[in-house]
């Protein structure tokens, strides 16, 4: 009967083994990888011994991959920012750069203008190489590809230009655009700005979607040509007419109005103003004495036109000079300061024989005033109206002959 215990007890003691050993295996569960929630990084869990990397832990298209001791030898995955090919156009991602991700940029270059120290923009018109012509709002104009190609410089020639009355050649490659129009956006709003021009030196390449800012300096009392017209202010005048009584004869009038501006006496803003270009608006000028010549002749059309709202006055621009232009019936008239006066009758009816009879009054009118040859040109026509400018003196005679 004992060798039977025994051996049953030897086997009950076999089973209670095998149960403890099954039992102490159970427990022992695989480490589970706690995955961070980083949308920066991503992580695999290889079963791999410990102090070992995975072997396909390896960089994936827009992603680095790194396993090291400080990783606890797990591959950690981040995002490359910005990456081609993750078919998303980030930000500081062009067409250029990456075609793939980004769309195809329009053909076209936006122009941005503005004013730093006043922060005053324009509204008026966009001008490329003086041949396009298009309007400009808020100090923006975008050209197109096929515009711009139409009316660029022909970069095989060199160009031309005016300046200060002269024909100037030039070897430059550059397209010239131009903006002019209303101030807006500042203090000096609903003021006329002058004409500002940039050489652009782009080409088709800079087209695709690209914006530039240019710089342009604003100067309320400075003007050069469509500003001019800023001065001209009959409305401001009429206290002054008045106070010199004038005649009832029109042409007493006209006289008058000549006698009393020509006792002004001439002086540089360098001097007066310390400045060296200073624009003084007709009510200010008639409260001094000493004025140089454009305040002059702005003050002087000034009472002229307030006195006659529909005369034919003009301020003419010269280099270096604004003087004022008259037309009355068939007489031509010049008024300067010192009491300078210059007329001209004009009878002939054939159309050369006027033009070259008043080519000659101006020819005798530059050479009295002593004007080198580069000055003896008419650079444009101002009045409260507007500003007419000229390309040679033949369309300045035109324009006169047609008043």
């Amino acid at each position: 009967m004992k060798p039977v215990k025994i051996i049953l007890a030897f086997v009950f003691l076999i089973l209670v083994v095998s149960c403890i050993n099954h039992n102490q295996s159970s427990d022992k569960s695989i480490e589970k990888t706690n995955i961070p929630e980083n949308n920066d990084e991503k992580y695999i869990n290889d079963a791999k011994p410990a102090g070992k990397c995975p072997e396909n832990c390896v960089n994936e298209k827009c992603m680095t991959a790194s396993c090291s001791e400080k990783t606890g030898y797990k591959c950690i995955y981040k995002d490359i920012v910005p990456c081609c090919g993750n078919s998303i156009c980030e930000e500081n991602e062009t067409y250029a750069d990456c075609p793939d991700d980004c769309e195809t940029p329009p053909e076209e270059f936006t122009f941005s203008i503005r004013d730093k120290k006043y922060g005053c923009k324009i509204n008026g018109t966009f001008k490329l190489n003086d041949m396009y012509s298009r309007i400009l709002i808020e100090s923006e104009y975008t050209l197109s590809l096929d515009d711009y190609k139409a009316y660029q410089t022909d970069k095989s020639k060199p160009g031309e230009f005016e300046f200060e009355g002269a024909t100037v050649i030039t070897d430059h490659e550059n397209d010239v655009f131009c903006v002019q129009g209303i101030i807006t956006g500042c203090e000096h709003a609903g003021m006329i700005s002058d004409e500002f021009c940039w050489y652009f030196t782009g080409n088709v390449s800079n087209f695709t979607g690209q914006w530039h800012e240019y710089n342009f300096s604003y100067n309320p009392r400075r003007a050069t040509d469509y500003a001019i017209t800023n001065y001209i202010r009959p409305q401001d005048v009429g206290f002054y007419n008045e106070k010199i009584n004038l005649p009832d004869d029109y042409d007493d009038a006209i006289a008058k109005i000549h006698k009393m501006m020509s006792a002004k006496m001439y002086i540089y803003d360098a001097t007066s103003a310390k400045s060296k270009e200073y624009f003084r608006y007709p009510n200010e000028t008639l409260d001094t004495l000493q004025v140089d010549c454009e305040d002059w002749a702005t003050a002087f059309l000034s009472l002229l036109k307030n006195y006659d709202p529909d005369i034919k006055c003009y301020n003419l621009l010269i280099p270096a000079h604004i003087t004022t232009l008259c037309k009355f019936d068939n007489e031509f008239v010049i008024y300067d300061q010192n009491n300078y006066k210059r007329d001209l009758v004009i009878t002939e009816i054939n159309y050369n024989e006027r033009r070259n009879k008043f080519r000659n009054w101006f020819v005798n009118f530059f050479g009295a005033w002593n004007y080198p040859a580069k000055y003896r040109v008419i650079l444009g026509a101002v009045d409260e109206k507007g500003f007419t400018e000229f390309d040679t003196m033949d369309d300045f005679y035109d324009w006169a002959l047609k008043l």
